[in-house]
């Protein structure tokens, strides 16, 4: 707030953009004080918000000779990965006793007895750490894998989702649940609505007979 203030006070009576200089900044400041991430690295959790949660600008410098906007994302995810794997190890390293940052605690916390682990989600508005569990379906595999994979008519069976629809590729063609493609669910609950979009980035058909 003080950044702000003072190229408020030396912008005038020059305009200053309020998003680029306040609400983009402070939040991140914030959250990247929460979670100890360096300073230095600010920049880079932006430039991975930035590109993950909107759609990416293919005229950026970085995009790669024939990558298109899920190969670009795709690649920023792999390098936000290996980053969130790097934070975790600093923060085993440091002494739980001193650090006030939140990934330092939870590298050296414990639930039910076992320690926790370091396992990132692969969407980007998803909680920093996932739970992960298995179930037993009294069904054949191929069956199961037609159902989960009917993402539209998840609307049937959920009480807050309400269905949804496949985005439309360069060519204006709607996805099909392949490597890629970006799927809007609708939700509602207690009179409101949102939707949320998940992409595709790994598809294994079915494993077990």
């Amino acid at each position: 707030m003080a950044d702000f203030v003072a190229k408020a006070k030396a912008a005038a009576p020059e305009p200053i953009d309020v998003v680029e200089n306040l609400s983009v900044p402070m939040p991140i400041a914030n959250l990247c004080g929460l979670l100890g991430v360096p300073t230095e690295d600010w920049e880079r959790i932006r430039r991975w918000s930035d590109v993950l949660l909107l759609t990416p600008d293919m005229s950026d410098p970085e995009v790669r000779p024939g990558e298109g906007p899920a190969d670009f994302r795709r690649r920023l995810v792999q390098e936000y990965y290996a980053y969130h794997e790097e934070l975790w190890e600093a923060g085993r390293r440091r002494d739980p006793d001193t650090a006030q940052d939140l990934v330092t605690l939870l590298a050296h916390a414990s639930a039910l007895g076992r320690p926790c682990q370091n396992e990132p989600v692969s969407t980007t508005h998803g909680p920093l750490f996932d739970y992960a569990a298995s179930v037993q379906i009294a069904a054949p595999p191929a069956r199961v894998w037609e159902l989960v994979t009917a993402m539209e008519r998840y609307g049937e069976w959920s009480s807050e989702n309400t269905g949804g629809y496949w985005r439309k590729n360069a060519e204006g063609v709607p996805g099909t649940g392949q490597v890629g493609d970006q799927f809007v669910g609708i939700n509602r609950r207690d009179g409101q609505e949102w939707k949320g979009m998940v992409e595709i980035v790994e598809r294994e058909e079915v494993r077990k007979a």
